[in-house]
């Protein structure tokens, strides 16, 4: 569970360990050099609600959510304190809003949702390896089927 709450430390981790991106990271790319300087919002992760009844947990320790919707490719950054993380690019406008998502191959998955109307929260979703989940690639945008495990509401800086 907890693993799949927090996916920067697990990157660094396969990345010391000389694993490529490619090799475990689909729809996003390692990122280590620093905070976006186009970003446009800034989030946080306080709590994590349980969708299947387990108690709610912390957020992400020291982990920062860069949304930057101005660049080239439209990127949602996760990051820790030194600017290390992954630039999530898998990417998709719907009514709801703007939509990332992002998965670990046998370990779990992360789909971010930013509403279009700003007083709304913005969230992101957990799925678990285990979990009752899947992908189905849209016409190159890779989107999550099934049920998350966590809802985690993206608290802006």
């Amino acid at each position: 569970m907890t693993r799949v709450l927090g996916m920067t430390a697990m990157f660094l981790a396969l990345a010391a360990a000389g694993c490529t991106a490619g090799f475990f990271l689909v729809g996003a790319q390692m990122h280590d050099t620093g905070a976006p300087a186009g970003a446009g919002a800034i989030f946080t992760i306080a709590t994590c609600e349980s969708l299947t009844g387990a108690a709610p947990v912390a957020g992400p320790a020291g982990i920062q959510y860069y949304l930057d919707l101005a660049g080239a490719q439209p990127s949602l950054y996760e990051l820790d304190a030194a600017g290390n993380g992954a630039r999530i690019v898998n990417h998709w406008v719907d009514a709801e809003g703007d939509h990332f998502f992002t998965y670990v191959k046998t370990a779990g998955a992360w789909h971010y949702v930013i509403p279009k109307d700003a007083a709304q929260p913005a969230v992101r979703f957990a799925y678990e390896a285990n979990g009752a989940w899947n992908t189905v690639d849209e016409g190159g945008v890779i989107k999550p089927t099934g049920n998350p495990s966590w809802k985690c509401p993206l608290a802006k800086k």
